[in-house]
């Protein structure tokens, strides 16, 4: 994050975006956690979606392990000796990537099911609490206004 008092134009211009997707979107947790995505990704928190975080390997089986410490996926073969680790489904873990590669504007377009989507929220929220090293308001308020009627 920036310091208190330090403007940040990156960050303050996708936040306007945000801002006006949000309030013409009939999918407000879909896009928020677009946002929260892309923030992680803004402030060089980008989460390692592409390859198992301990071993390199690329083959990823439809259930994989999330670690917040290692910021990424851990492969099946990898998981069990690690702690910590939150079990996603490899759907999830699509849903982000999609997520990270699509405009603000179109992200209302991705489909995916509820679950998907808690999966997703669980694991970006984990993520930015632990690389943040403490809970964010922010995401307490985003969490408001996803929610809002």
């Amino acid at each position: 994050m920036t310091e208190e008092g330090d403007g940040d134009e990156t960050i303050f211009n996708m936040l306007l975006t945000y801002m006006r997707v949000l309030s013409e979107t009939s999918d407000p947790e879909l896009v928020t956690v677009a946002f929260e995505t892309k923030f992680a990704t803004v402030l060089g928190y980008r989460p390692r979606l592409e390859s198992c975080t301990e071993c390199g390997g690329r083959s990823l089986s439809p259930e994989v392990c999330y670690s917040p410490e290692a910021g990424g996926v851990i492969c099946s073969k990898c998981s069990p000796g690690s702690s910590g680790n939150i079990r996603v489904s490899y759907g999830a873990v699509k849903l982000l990537e999609a997520l990270l590669m699509t405009e603000f504007a179109k992200v209302e377009r991705i489909k995916a099911n509820r679950s998907i989507r808690r999966e997703t929220t669980r694991l970006i929220r984990a993520h930015l609490g632990f690389r943040m090293n403490r809970k964010l308001r922010s995401l307490e308020f985003l969490e408001t206004v996803t929610n809002a009627p």
